[in-house]
């Protein structure tokens, strides 16, 4: 596997944990917390890098 497609399936890791947890939220009634959901999904992805 090359390390581009190792990226592009880290960015994809990230981006639907990002989803799933504002898909979540969005379910549950409670207000979303995008800010904070999108910082953590930036964080986790400078991890991978």
């Amino acid at each position: 596997m090359s390390e581009l497609s190792l990226y592009i399936g880290n960015i994809g890791l990230v981006l639907s944990q990002l989803g799933n947890k504002l898909q979540n939220q969005s379910v549950s009634g409670q207000p979303l917390k995008i800010h904070s959901q999108v910082k953590q999904a930036m964080d986790n992805f400078s991890m991978h890098f």
